[in-house]
């Protein structure tokens, strides 16, 4: 039970909820005047546990549907009873997951788990859950927006962080805890990764998204996870767990895992001043260089002896650290030394030139719990089971000849209506209501037009009619091409789209709306004096623009996005900037900066950056340009400026960085850094060098044996005499709708020019596979040819040969015709499809 401590403390963080509300209150007061006890109790939990985006977004009604449900789990479970106060507020009752669109799904999820987990132990209800997730979903790379658990089911697959989204909330959905846990960013590779804790007899066990095993606590990213440098989760509530904090964001907390996955050790940061004092409450972050830029993995704040104590894996991180306008930064080899000290200085005092070398942890092979023959198959055929499930669900979702029925209504326009029936999934009847009768068609098509894939799948007609109602009275007055993309538009960012037109014309006076079409800057002061800054959101949600207003609190991130829903509903082209995200409005020549009233390219600087000798380099791989903005580096989204061998980017006067990133074969990257000043009116030139590869130095040319493979026609023939076909050869064995192997065959799509005369080798359980990553990869590049092979033993035989620790698929070589592999990847590796062409051409 709670002590008398922790309540107290949920009860004031309740008070301090309300008093923040404003006109919101009474949405979520109104629902809790006639309960009572534990109902009570926990409204007052989920109010306190508010992100400022949720109080403006959503209401007490729907919190009480979550309540109701978590404490009728919790009278009957077989496990209910078992799970302590605490975790039961923070990982079943808790409604948020991460930065997903709120949805009251959970009691459709226990009817669909209820009879699959009756008479199940806790750990089989577990395994049995994450094998129907699997049902519903499977990995497929998607666009930031986190879909919400309804909407990953409706398009039968995600991200890893929205699979681990659905997960959790089936999990809390049959009164299992469950969190989020997230690698920020790795550091032997590019990209980051999500999966599920759940806690079970007594303690946390991990287990992959959707991805089931027949045991808890195995997952291909087990050694990868081994070499991370964080591996945190996210509590949205006052109550803290137990843990090492690792950074604060409003209502939400981060809590460090890594010694869970890796072996760790503590950072000591000392930062000083320039007289040498201790520079208490300076800002320090933890960096790990990953998609050529340092990203931020944790910040935490210097104690008043200047220090801050951070639990880390065995490899290297930049330390950063700011305070009143100065600044430092220091390399930590967490393989040598324990401990960095810091000295913060003025910008210009600090290196415009530097060079770094970061290594990853080397990572440990766990034991995994071996399976017999028998285990194994009853394991595969369930997996069988459920693909056929997901199969069959997502192909009625999809049936072509009532697409193409539907499509011929509309004949002008079919062949977009029918992409747009495809691309919805199980909304397919929600994007057909919202084209029949009403406004014009053409005016319909066009804002489908404008919207995301995944749009399509969670739209909802009312919400896209109203914006449509609202927008058509600015048609004649705005040019075609930025009425349809910037006034009809109802996406602005990656928020939850609702139906704002309406409140936000009734919002204001005739008068001031007049104003405001004459003078947008007028709706940025507007928004300025009347939404004050708040410090208790979470940064990776926005609020909704009605409940904001009412509010008159919220982000900064909310309170951009209400500048552009306010300009649009008032027939203003308004849009967030693509490189800094800042809002901006169209004059009728440019796009604007409301708070410097000016267009865009007025008192600029330009960047010009072009490739050393041409070569071609890939924006956020090979490099990133970063503004120094409230003493750290924001990494600009630049890269659509980029055409591989030059960029031209207009920018605003200030500090720039420009970083280059070489990563080896071993994991470890090469950095180098230049700091750039930019002034008004100013253009500068810069040219792109990565630092040599030192990739030769690292070949290992090891022996591998013969190997019978088979042809898709039957055929059998030595992969010796394949490899001796071409000076190298590059070999994958695959697992097809394995995340790993997904990543490496959409990293061979985007290089199939480099791959086209590459003489390259698929091996995959059956050559006649059909997933379609792999079928997309088979067209892409014609030249790649697919075998299987049924020898006994195969993958564990080549493992060896390739002298592999980590035996998870996919596996990756480069074989030389004397069939020696120069080096060879397994498993989860970003980045694996490029290197494997630099070896080849060594």
């Amino acid at each position: 039970m709670l002590n008398q401590a922790e309540q107290d403390c949920i009860g004031q963080a309740f008070h301090r909820a309300v008093e923040r509300m404003g006109k919101r209150a009474d949405a979520f007061l109104g629902p809790t005047e006639h309960l009572s006890g534990d109902e009570l109790f926990c409204m007052k939990f989920l109010i306190a546990s508010l992100p400022a985006s949720d109080m403006a977004s959503y209401d007490g009604a729907l919190l009480l549907k979550f309540v109701r449900h978590a404490l009728f789990l919790r009278e009957n479970t077989p496990w209910g009873r078992q799970i302590p106060d605490d975790l039961f507020l923070n990982y079943i009752l808790s409604y948020r997951v991460n930065n997903e669109a709120i949805e009251c799904c959970r009691e459709e999820f226990y009817r669909a788990l209820r009879e699959r987990i009756a008479g199940k132990s806790m750990a089989e209800a577990a395994l049995e859950i994450n094998c129907w997730c699997f049902e519903q979903a499977t990995y497929r790379p998607t666009d930031d927006r986190t879909a919400s658990p309804l909407t990953v089911a409706r398009r039968c697959f995600g991200r890893c962080g929205e699979e681990s989204t659905l997960a959790v909330t089936a999990f809390r959905s049959a009164g299992i805890p469950a969190r989020q846990c997230y690698v920020p960013r790795w550091s032997h590779c590019d990209d980051n990764h999500a999966w599920v804790e759940i806690w079970v007899d007594g303690r946390w066990h991990y287990l992959g998204a959707c991805e089931p095993e027949p045991v808890l606590d195995k997952g291909w990213f087990t050694y990868a996870a081994g070499r991370a440098m964080l591996v945190h989760s996210r509590v949205f509530s006052p109550l803290l767990s137990s843990g090492e904090i690792t950074g604060r964001s409003g209502c939400v907390t981060e809590i460090n895992h890594l010694a869970s996955y890796a072996e760790t050790a503590p950072l000591t940061v000392t930062v000083l001043d320039e007289n040498g004092q201790p520079a208490a409450g300076a800002q320090v972050q933890f960096q790990v260089p990953n998609g050529a830029e340092l990203f931020p993995i944790a910040s935490l704040s210097a104690d008043d002896s200047g220090r801050v104590l951070f639990t880390t894996g065995m490899g290297c991180l930049m330390v950063f650290a700011s305070r009143g306008g100065l600044f430092g930064a220091q390399r930590a080899d967490l393989r040598s030394c324990g401990s960095v000290t810091v000295t913060l200085r003025p910008a210009e005092d600090l290196p415009r030139e530097w060079e770094a070398d970061f290594f990853p942890p080397k990572g440990m092979i766990r034991p995994e719990p071996a399976l017999s023959e028998e285990a194994s198959r009853i394991h595969q055929a369930k997996l069988k089971r459920a693909t056929a499930a997901r199969e069959s669900r997502c192909a009625g979702y999809f049936i072509c000849e009532e697409a193409e029925k539907t499509a011929r209504r509309y004949p002008l326009f079919q062949n977009e209506i029918l992409k747009f029936l495809q691309k919805a999934r199980g909304n397919r009847q929600e994007v057909e209501r919202f084209l029949l009768g009403g406004e014009p068609l053409e005016r319909k098509v066009r804002m489908l037009e404008t919207l995301s894939e995944k749009d399509l799948a969670d739209l909802n007609a009312d919400v896209l009619n109203e914006h449509l109602r609202y927008a058509e009275p600015f048609e004649r007055e705005i040019d075609a091409g930025l009425f349809w993309r910037y006034v009809l538009c109802p996406r602005i960012e990656n928020e939850r789209i609702v139906p704002y037109r309406a409140f936000l014309t009734d919002f204001f006076s005739a008068e001031a709306k007049e104003e405001f079409r004459r003078s947008p800057a007028l709706i940025q002061k507007a928004i300025d004096e009347h939404i004050a800054d708040c410090d208790w959101d979470y940064g990776a949600l926005s609020a909704d623009p009605r409940g904001l207003l009412q509010m008159g609190f919220g982000s900064e991130r909310s309170k951009r996005i209400l500048f552009v829903a306010i300009c649009r509903t008032l027939g203003i082209p308004a849009r967030l900037d693509p490189v800094f995200g800042q809002p901006q409005f169209h004059t009728g020549s440019a796009w604007a900066d409301p708070r410097r009233g000016q267009a865009e390219n007025s008192g600029t600087a330009v960047l010009l950056l072009s490739s050393a000798g041409g070569e071609p380099l890939r924006y956020g791989e090979h490099f990133t340009v970063a503004r120094r903005c409230g003493g750290v580096y924001q990494t600009l989204q630049c890269g659509a400026n980029w055409n591989g061998k030059t960029l031209r980017v207009e920018l605003p006067p200030g500090e720039y960085r420009i970083l280059t990133a070489n990563r080896q074969i071993d994991g470890s990257v090469l950095l180098r850094a230049e700091a750039v000043r930019l002034s008004a009116n100013e253009t500068a030139k810069k040219t792109l060098r990565l630092r040599e590869s030192q990739i030769a130095s690292r070949l290992r040319h090891m022996p591998v044996g013969e190997y019978l493979l088979t042809a898709p026609d039957g055929g059998r023939v030595p992969l010796s005499a394949l490899v001796a076909q071409a000076p190298s050869t590059i070999l994958a064995v695959l697992q097809p709708g394995a995340e790993p192997t997904e990543h490496l065959l959409n990293e061979m799509i985007e290089l199939r020019g480099s791959y086209r005369d590459k003489n390259t080798i698929l091996i995959v359980p059956s050559p006649g596979a059909h997933n379609a990553t792999l079928l997309h990869a088979l067209e892409a590049i014609p030249s790649i040819r697919l075998f299987a092979c049924d020898e006994r033993g195969f993958e564990e035989r080549l493992c060896a040969d390739l002298q592999l620790g980590d035996r998870r698929l996919p596996l990756a070589a480069v074989l030389e015709k004397s069939m020696h592999a120069r080096f060879a990847f397994s498993n989860y590796n970003v980045g694996t499809a490029g290197l494997l062409l630099q070896i080849a051409d060594c």
